[in-house]
Order: structure tokens, then sequence, then C-alpha cells
């Protein structure tokens, strides 16, 4: 089984018909890596990358994850455990120091749009 978790909303409603699909509603950016690393502790494994599309997270606010439900050997397992440590940490380094910014709805609007288009690509590329 795959899941996405995700913050964007256009994410959610693309794909709530076709796939499990964590909507964080109130959840930034971090929450999204928190919540697929909770995942992953429960041996779930990483599909696409959390920091796909070089884009900071600092640069937009919203960030959509595909993970499935077992691994198929311990090296894959231990692969996501590693990427999503990373991720966090590069998430840590990137923002110390840097406020949460209060983006206006129309830039929100726009962030969604980039990450709903980076996800499709990913998406389309993995055949599910």
């Amino acid at each position: 089984m795959f899941c996405i978790i995700t913050n964007n909303p256009k994410c959610y409603e693309r794909y709530n018909a076709e796939m499990k699909v964590e909507y964080l509603s109130d959840g930034g950016y971090l929450d999204v890596l928190l919540r697929v690393q909770s995942y992953i502790h429960d041996h779930w494994c990483l599909v696409t990358h959390p920091l796909a599309g070089s884009i900071k997270p600092n640069q937009i606010p919203y960030r959509s994850v595909i993970i499935k439900d077992k691994a198929f050997d311990q090296d894959e397992y231990f692969q996501s455990c590693v990427m999503i440590e990373n991720c966090i940490e590069t998430y840590h380094r990137i923002m110390k120091g840097k406020p949460i910014v209060d983006w206006p709805e129309r830039m929100l609007d726009d962030f969604q749009d980039a990450d709903l288009s980076l996800f499709d690509g990913a998406y389309r590329n993995l055949n599910l």
C-alpha cells in the first residue's frame, strides 16, 4: 500500500480518491517530515525524496511525500531511515534563526501549485 503525506490542500484534493492521503491541514513543512519519520519508524519506506526539487524549506511551505507500507529488504528500510534523518537535519540547518514566513494568500496558492507540479512529475514517473 502507498500513502501520501502532505500539507498541500491541492495535493490532497487531486489524489485523495486514488490512494491513501494523510493531509496535515494545519501542518508545516517540518510537520510533514516528522510524520514521514514516524511512519518510517513503523517500517514504512520512502518512495519519493522528502526534499525533491531542490526547493529549500524556507522557499516553499508545502511538501508532499509518497511512502509505502513495507520495505522490500533491510537495506531499503535503512536507507529510508538515513534519508529522513538527513532531511530533518537539513531542514533545521536551513531554518536555523529564520522565522517562518506568513505568506500572503496569493503566494500560498502559487506555492501549492509548485509543490503539486513537482509531486505530479514524481508520481507519473513511478507508474503506480
